[in-house]
């Protein structure tokens, strides 16, 4: 019987642990294998039409820079979407209509919060965080 040398010895055992340790990531990295990848940062959108129906879109996906406008424009991309209609642009952009429920001026009009505010500027310019929650509601903002 042929006699290993140390040296095929170490470069036996320093394969082996290099396998290893491909096979056992840690901690961090074993979460991202075992996902299949970074989650990524998302935005969540409801339309509540105030009447009993809500639609939501929890995975809308935030990039720096999105605005409201823009999670609402992702959510009428979706195949199961929304038809949003808009008037205007930047800090006078006004949404006028939500699947042909359109404002009434006096009446019910679509408002939107984030995170449970009402919004105190334009949708075309009021920027959002990663995970921040927009919900426009058709509504008569009457106490």
């Amino acid at each position: 019987m042929k006699s290993i040398s140390r040296r095929h010895c170490c470069h036996a055992l320093l394969a082996i642990a290099g396998l290893l340790v491909t096979m056992f990531p840690t901690t961090e990295s074993a979460s991202q294998v075992v996902s299949g990848a970074e989650e990524m940062p998302v935005v969540k959108l409801t339309i509540d039409y105030d009447d009993g129906v809500t639609k939501q879109f929890t995975k809308l996906e935030w990039k720096e820079g999105l605005t409201v406008l823009g999670a609402l424009q992702q959510a009428a991309k979706h195949p199961r979407g929304i038809k949003p209609a808009i008037q205007g642009s930047g800090e006078f952009t006004l949404v006028i209509a939500i699947d042909e429920l359109k404002n009434e001026g006096n009446g019910k009009n679509w408002m939107y919060k984030v995170n449970g505010k009402f919004a105190d500027r334009s949708c075309g310019i009021h920027k959002l965080a990663a995970g921040d929650e927009v919900t426009w509601v058709f509504t008569d903002m009457k106490p």
